[in-house]
């Protein structure tokens, strides 16, 4: 063949190819167009990729070679694949069989027959399985130690249940006490204590409010510290004895008649107790002071029936604490008297210690109080007022147990309705005082600490009722004298027998009745029958017992320290660039104060606190205790602008700002306002003739557009003999000398 022959047939071949080659892309264009609406199309991946790594070139028959051993490749790597997805089935297969099977693993992880691969897990499960092993064996131990004081849990469980619905009892019988400061915080520091001398009741009207701050003065924390070494006392003793029926009569509750019940339930269930050699006196149903015992035996701990279990008599003539310690108590005596000791040295540590005692000994009276009394310290070191509550309700638990001594019974009773009513928590503190009255019904005491209680709630006929009838019991008892001779005076005005009573009581010279209220009232009672001299006596004689600051500064709320004249210039108040901008605003002030005037006086409260004679004496309250009358300021918001431009004015917490009206024919009983810890200024507004103030012995008048200042704690009289309403903007400031502390913290009055 020709060499031109050969050309022409490889140029032919090359056509032929290329124009097959040309087909194919066509082919595979297609292909791609209609595998675009699918991605995850295999077609459309083998497509493209071609397309792509051919690059649309001519090299046709190349890729045409090179399509075919990727088929072959392809073919080869799904065998592979279907080969390793077999294999990875049958290992998880095994795997699956060798976790079922290691919940019984027996033997060594070696002699596993998967242990060359599956060592670590088969270790681990088994391990798991060990720990389960434990646990169930953990769990049964526990549930034989939970049978054997099943009786130590449910009594447990029984006195905790009774415990707490009786503290709900409690909570749901606290109430509100209107003029009773219900939240009362501590307030005093370590680096400034005020020198209050905070003495007792009101000074002119019906309250009865104990002032908080005097409490808190007052009431020493450790007052009944030493209360567990009370000295030997054969009388008591012999009392608890005697009484002993009758107080358990007035225990027996639905909670002593269950513990009762249970414990006949252990009794009965441990027939065995004679192989413990326990004396058939020891198992007898008398009261839960056995269970002590009763708790060892089933224990399976030997006790020591003579020294700890039933002690002898004995021990009642040669125990220290014998008259605050049953035979409950007696058994756990040296834990007790540890824990005691401890008070003293470390309060925190004490209290873990009465803790860890009641944990095993939910009934012991003792272990209880001593809670209570590390709590109620706690309560004092740290200022804290819910520790506090929380001793509250641990002393009354003590009054709930059964068998309680009667030592302990008044040390528990007595701190807690103390610290009740330090509280301001005066009708709980009732409840308490009943429970006293019920143990202890031959005792004027409890009765007439309830009396005070129920004036403090100003429940007055239920104050006058209880006294009566301490009265009826106890004739000359003083100290109810006194307060029948209070109400009956404040609240009846019937001064004759009044003064017959409180003059009784306090010749007495029984505990508390050297008190200034007293003393006040019986004086105030003789000066309103006429009788000043023997009242001015009455007043003397309080003055020399340090009851008053002098005969006629007779005020009971006082810092001792300030100054006291019955007159004051603008200069000693030291308030003079105030009082002088108030007397330069007296017509702006005068305006609003006859704006509130008409027929009927709308928003002006007659005096209450009986100091009026005769007429009509009316005040219309802008501040008063620190805080702001928002309505009545709306009426003189003037007025009240001035005011707070004076914070020792407008946030007295002792004192007023009021208009005062004054009609004619009024003639106001002298008297003494109820703190030395104010100055009172008078700017006159509209001022007729014919008026007169006395404060001691000197008279004065007021002067319209200008102020009078003095001392209201000292002993003033008031006469309206002129023809015209007397009106007046009264103005009380904190007394010059108080520092800012004593100014935050001096209760309200």
């Amino acid at each position: 063949m020709s060499a031109e022959s050969q050309t022409r047939k490889r140029k032919d071949r090359k056509k032929r190819v290329k124009e097959s080659g040309s087909e194919r892309i066509e082919y595979l264009l297609k292909k791609y167009e209609d595998a675009e609406d699918d991605e995850d199309n295999l077609s459309y991946s083998s497509a493209k990729g071609l397309i792509d790594e051919e690059d649309f070139n001519e090299r046709t028959g190349s890729d045409h070679h090179q399509h075919s051993s990727g088929s072959k490749v392809g073919f080869f790597a799904i065998a592979v694949f279907l080969l390793l997805l077999g294999g990875l089935v049958t290992l998880t297969a095994l795997i699956f069989l060798e976790l079922k099977d290691t919940n019984e693993v027996t033997t060594p992880i070696a002699e596993s027959r998967y242990a060359s691969i599956l060592g670590d897990l088969v270790e681990e499960r088994s391990k798991e399985h060990e720990d389960e092993e434990s646990e169930v064996n953990a769990e049964e131990e526990k549930e034989e130690e939970k049978d054997d004081s099943d009786d130590r849990v449910e009594e447990g469980e029984q006195i905790d249940e009774y415990l707490t619905h009786h503290r709900q009892e409690f909570d749901e019988s606290e109430t509100v006490i209107d003029g009773l400061d219900n939240d009362v915080q501590y307030s005093f520091s370590e680096e400034e204590h005020p020198n209050v001398v905070e003495k007792r009741g009101a000074v002119s009207g019906h309250d009865y409010e104990w002032n908080y701050q005097e409490r808190f003065e007052e009431t020493k924390y450790d007052e009944h510290e030493k209360a567990s070494e009370v000295e030997k006392n054969g009388d008591a003793v012999s009392a608890e004895t005697e009484a002993k029926d009758s107080a358990n009569e007035v225990i027996q509750s639905e909670f002593e008649q269950s513990i009762r019940k249970e414990e006949q339930t252990v009794l009965q269930e441990h027939s065995d107790l004679e192989e413990h050699n326990v004396p058939e006196e020891a198992i007898r149903i008398e009261a839960p002071d056995n269970l002590y015992q009763e708790r060892n035996v089933i224990e399976g701990e030997v006790v020591n029936t003579e020294e700890k279990a039933v002690p002898s008599e004995d021990w009642r003539n040669s125990y220290e604490h014998v008259d605050v310690t049953n035979e409950y108590d007696y058994a756990i005596h040296d834990e007790l008297d540890k824990a005691e000791r401890e008070i003293e040295k470390s309060t925190t540590e004490a209290k873990q210690l009465f803790d860890a005692i009641l944990q095993s000994y939910k009934l012991s009276p003792r272990a209880t109080y001593g809670k209570a009394r590390c709590l109620d310290k706690l309560s004092e070191q740290k200022r804290s007022n819910a520790i506090l509550e929380e001793s509250v309700y641990v002393y009354r638990d003590v009054l709930r147990l059964p068998n309680v001594s009667d030592a302990l019974f008044r040390l528990a009773g007595e701190r807690c309705v103390e610290r009740m009513t330090f509280r301001g928590f005066i009708a709980k503190a009732v409840s308490v005082q009943q429970l006293l009255i019920e143990r202890f019904s031959n005792e004027a005491k409890y009765r007439n600490n309830l009396a005070v209680l129920y004036l403090l709630l100003g429940q007055n006929k239920a104050a006058k009722e209880i006294l009566e009838e301490v009265l009826r019991m106890f004739p000359n008892d003083g100290f109810a004298k006194v307060h029948y001779g209070f109400i009956l005076k404040i609240d009846d005005n019937d001064y004759t027998t009044a003064i017959q009573y409180l003059q009784e009581g306090i010749e007495t010279g029984e505990p508390g009745t050297v008190d200034g209220r007293f003393y006040f009232q019986l004086g105030d009672a003789l000066s309103k029958q006429g009788q000043h001299q023997e009242a001015l006596k009455v007043y003397e004689s309080g003055a020399a017992k340090g009851l008053f600051l002098s005969a006629y500064q007779r005020s009971l709320y006082n810092v001792d320290t300030l100054t006291g004249r019955p007159w004051w210039t603008s200069e000693q108040t030291t308030y003079k660039g105030h009082l002088e901008k108030l007397e330069k605003n007296w017509k702006v002030i005068k305006e609003e104060a006859v704006a509130l005037l008409d027929e009927n006086n709308k928003g002006f409260i007659p005096e209450s606190e009986g100091l009026r004679d005769t007429g009509v004496w009316e005040q219309f309250e802008l501040f008063a205790r620190g805080k702001k009358f928002k309505d009545n300021c709306a009426k003189a918001p003037k007025t009240c602008r001035l005011i707070e431009e004076i914070p020792d004015a407008a946030t007295c917490n002792r004192g007023q700002v009021k208009f005062s009206i004054m009609h004619p024919g009024t003639h106001v009983w002298s008297h003494t306002g109820p703190t030395n810890c104010r100055l009172r200024a008078h700017l006159g507004l509209v001022v007729p003739s014919g008026l007169r103030i006395r404060v001691v012995n000197d008279t004065r008048q007021w002067i319209e557009g200008r102020f009078i200042i003095f001392d209201d704690s000292f002993e003033h009289e008031v006469w309206h003999e002129g023809n015209s309403y007397r009106l007046v903007l009264i103005v009380d400031f904190w007394h010059p000398e108080l520092t800012p502390y004593q100014k935050r913290t001096l209760s309200p009055i």
